[in-house]
């Protein structure tokens, strides 16, 4: 009782009545609990999480499941004919009591079978690593059937489909999480269709309990939205190989060309036709391009009839007349499927003004195939004529072979290399003077320095044997090393970039046979949150790259091939910024 109220009874007896008070409480309360939990309500803790392989499990669980498992598959609606479902093996969020500072560890859950009016198929451990090694063979073996096997459209879902028929996918299904007195629960489900375009999704359920039934109230996505979709046709059935079925024999194919603008038939004009190849059983040959059938023209009524048209794919287009020897121009395109055109008509209304622009563009084509011709003939005269050298590079001071050596025929011919037994081949150069241009063997760049370059006089055809010998004592393929430097220069960052070129270029690390041919470094930064005194400027960029003029101390790493394409010989890690502005062309001029 509150401290200003007043009790009608004396201390001593208000405290023997309020003792009986409390005992008669407790005894109902029991009372209330015993008859609940006899009517299959389990009061539990505060947050409780079960499975239905779990023991003292309340029968609740298996009525959540099928409760969210009804929400996904309504009654009435075209489901799968099984279900197949895995226990989550992580703790989910829906476990975790918030509430504790320390919270304990979750064992591993074991879900037990449950009735549902769709026959379920339960999946543990074992069976999925089963699956997964399955999975991977039957992918592999995918590639190597033809198209028409069902495991080429099944792919990698193919073990799936032959151990759970009927299934669309896997759910994934954590513990139920019940509330105070199992009036509302929470569980967390997974769905991966076993398609590659099928859906994915990774809700929680949030369900609550109307007397003996459990209702899902919400739905909270956390990674997509679960929407099962039944497997595609393709993968569940055999098909024929349409390529093999012969195409259906055209009869004829006619019609007339007129003028949109006048409606007149236009005589004379050009209709060409074009046809895919087909094979010796007149079937279609899926790889092969349309190849020129013939060409006829309309008659004085605009009128063309072709007999025995090509079968399968075939195009048809009617074109300008020619002029001075010059084919017209394309007026009107159409194409025809195997399928289609067996005997049928097919008008072109064309504008017919266009024909003198388009014989314009008609006689530059010509004129540039004229001149692709020419170029080919000359090209093909000095593919007849062009020279091979075969031989081996040999290190002149000990006479050993030398492998994986980079070498060309003049700066602009393209690279060759010697094998590892140093045996090298060029090919493709024409007659005359040229020079073999050979560079050090290196791992850690692509063209390192060069080593020799020696003349050769190519004759016509030339095709010889030749060894070559270079002292290559100078180049050492020495290893990675470190020097910390202060350096000042230019840093271009954007697209593809972020390299560093210094005001004076670095020489502070022995090269051996690598070589400095961009004169920059690479820069990145020792860590994050590096910055100078006054912070970064603010600048515009230039062409979508920003250059900024850097004072800067840190490691020098090379020699290798850092950055874009291997472009620098350096890798500046920057640990302190001392200064950074705009850059201009007269930044390194200043006084440091």
């Amino acid at each position: 009782m509150g401290a200003n109220v007043l009790s009608p009874f004396p201390p001593n007896v208000e405290l023997r009545v309020g003792i009986r008070m409390k005992k008669a409480g407790l005894l109902a309360s029991w009372a209330i609990c015993i008859l609940a939990f006899a009517n299959g309500c389990h009061r539990g803790p505060k947050l409780t999480a079960w499975t239905t392989g779990e023991p003292n499990a309340p029968p609740d669980v298996a009525a959540v499941y099928r409760a969210v498992l009804d929400e996904v598959f309504p009654r009435g609606s075209n489901g799968p004919a099984l279900i197949a479902i895995s226990q989550m093996v992580e703790p989910s969020v829906v476990e975790m009591d918030t509430t504790l500072k320390r919270r304990p560890r979750i064992p591993s859950g074991t879900m037990a079978p449950f009735s549902y009016r769709v026959p379920i198929a339960f999946m543990d451990s074992a069976s999925l690593r089963d699956l997964w090694l399955q999975t991977r063979r039957a992918d592999s073996i995918s590639y190597t059937v033809p198209m028409t096997d069902i495991r080429y459209r099944q792919r990698d879902a193919a073990p799936f489909i032959e151990r759970y028929p009927g299934a669309w996918g896997r759910f994934t299904m954590s513990r139920v999480a019940f509330g105070p007195h199992l009036r509302d629960a929470a569980v967390e489900v997974r769905y991966l269709s076993v398609w590659p375009g099928g859906n994915y999704g990774d809700e929680i359920f949030r369900l609550e309990r109307n007397r003996n039934e459990w209702k899902v109230v919400k739905r909270v996505p956390h990674d997509g939205a679960i929407k099962p979709d039944p497997l595609p046709y393709g993968m569940l059935h055999a098909w024929v190989d349409s390529s093999l079925i012969p195409a259906p024999i055209r009869r004829f194919l006619r019609g007339t060309v007129k003028d949109s603008a006048s409606g007149r038939p236009l005589s004379g004009i050009v209709i060409r036709i074009k046809a895919a190849p087909l094979g010796a059983q007149r079937q279609i040959l899926w790889d092969k391009g349309p190849e020129e059938w013939g060409t006829l023209l309309t008659d004085a009524a605009g009128r063309y009839v072709i007999f025995n048209p090509p079968s399968g794919f075939m195009w048809i287009e009617a074109e300008c007349p020619p002029t001075r020897g010059l084919r017209g121009g394309g007026l009107a395109p159409a194409a025809l499927e195997p399928g289609s055109g067996l005997d049928t008509v097919l008008d072109f209304r064309v504008r017919f003004a266009a024909c003198p622009e388009l014989a314009r563009y008609m006689a530059a084509e010509a004129k540039r195939h004229l001149e692709d011709v020419k170029r080919a003939k000359v090209e093909a005269a000095a593919r007849a004529v062009q020279g091979n050298i075969w031989g081996t590079l040999r290190d002149s001071r000990t006479g050993r072979p030398v492998g994986r050596a980079w070498m060309r025929m003049d700066e602009r011919g393209g690279l060759g290399a010697s094998d590892s037994t140093g045996h090298f081949w060029l090919w493709g150069f024409a007659p005359g003077k040229h020079k073999v241009i050979i560079y050090c063997p290196l791992r850690r760049q692509w063209l390192g320095k060069i080593v020799t370059t020696v003349p050769i006089n190519a004759a016509p055809a030339m095709k010889d044997t030749m060894d070559i010998a270079v002292d290559m004592g100078g180049c050492a393929d020495v290893p990675i090393d470190t020097v910390r430097v202060r350096t000042r220069g230019v840093w271009s960052s954007g697209f593809e970039d972020g390299f560093f070129t210094p005001c004076t270029r670095f020489n502070q690390i022995s090269l051996g046979g690598y070589r400095d041919f961009s004169g920059e470094a690479y820069l990145g930064f020792a860590r994050s949150g590096i910055e100078p005194p006054g912070g970064w400027p603010r600048m515009k960029p230039v062409d979508g790259y920003y250059k900024t003029f850097l004072d800067v101390e840190g490691d020098l790493i090379g020699p290798g091939s850092y950055g874009h394409m291997g472009l620098a010989t350096y890798y500046l890690n920057v640990t302190r910024v001392l200064s950074a502005k705009a850059a201009s062309k007269t930044s390194c001029d200043e006084p440091g």
